[in-house]
């Protein structure tokens, strides 16, 4: 076997999601290793390929996982430089209010060490008031440094929920890729509607999901297509004829759709109420 056949062949059976994020120079490196396996087309089987599959996928995993510690260690440095500048704005602020209001309040001596003092007292108290909301408003949250920090903490929470939304979506691709590239599963609505059904976290085990969405596939793909049809290696719609299966599916799905819209549009009318 040629080495490109070979890249090839290993492209189709890791599945593109986990391929394709190995770099050029690795995947020539990794099939230059496994090619002397190859060399007798006769002498190849299923066998032959699981090593290389299982090489390969352990180097997508790394990659992931250190695309992921890399990420966590960016957001960790934006947190740290974000809390310095803020503390540094603060200080520099404080220094600046501090030489106005000594350059404005400058007083001649008394003999009487108590006269004017509470009047004194009472400036300072003023002006620190003033100056405090003028750093973080009137609900703390605002001003020069309560907008900062405001702004601060929507980043880290909207980064966050970014990192957790790209994680879901890499688990329902490879859930999907388990279903229609390896297991062969033949109707793609109801590989849907069956990931849908899940509840997915960012660390759910996958190898778990894998079990329990292939159980709500072929109970899904039975409600629609009967008895007779083929959940996976097919494409047969079973024993019913009225109508089209697969648009039934689509119809059950576009209905969900607007059902959780429906109800995530109320969910943020009750918060806002709040507000």
């Amino acid at each position: 076997m040629e080495k490109e056949a070979l890249i090839e062949g290993l492209k189709t059976r890791v599945g593109e999601n986990d391929f394709g994020v190995l770099s050029a120079q690795t995947v020539d490196a990794l099939a230059a290793t496994f090619l002397p396996s190859f060399a007798d087309d006769e002498k190849i089987t299923d066998e032959t390929w699981e090593l290389p599959i299982e090489v390969c996928k352990n180097y997508a995993g790394q990659y992931r996982h250190d695309l992921a510690t890399k990420i966590t260690e960016e957001k960790n440095r934006l947190e740290k430089e974000n809390e310095n500048s803020v503390k540094a704005l603060a200080e520099k602020q404080f220094e600046e209010f501090k030489a106005e209001w000594e350059k404005a309040n400058k007083t001649t001596p008394v003999d009487n060490k108590n006269n004017g003092s509470k009047g004194d007292t009472d400036a300072v108290t003023k002006a620190l008031e003033e100056y405090n909301k003028k750093l973080f408003g009137e609900d703390g949250k605002s001003g020069l440094i309560g907008g900062q920090l405001s702004a601060t903490s929507e980043f880290i929470a909207n980064s966050k929920k970014a990192a957790e939304s790209e994680k879901i979506s890499t688990i329902k691709q490879q859930l999907k890729d388990y279903l229609t590239k390896e297991r062969k599963a033949s109707r793609e609505p109801v590989v849907n509607l069956a990931i849908g059904g899940l509840d997915i976290k960012t660390d759910s085990n996958v190898d778990e999901l894998k079990i329990q969405v292939e159980k709500i596939y072929e109970g899904r793909y039975k409600e629609f297509y009967g008895d007779g049809g083929k959940p996976y290696g097919g494409n047969s719609a079973g024993g019913k004829d009225d109508g089209s299966p697969d648009e039934d599916v689509k119809a059950y799905l576009e209905t969900k759709r607007k059902a959780d819209e429906e109800k995530a549009k109320k969910v943020e009318a009750i918060k806002k109420s709040f507000v």
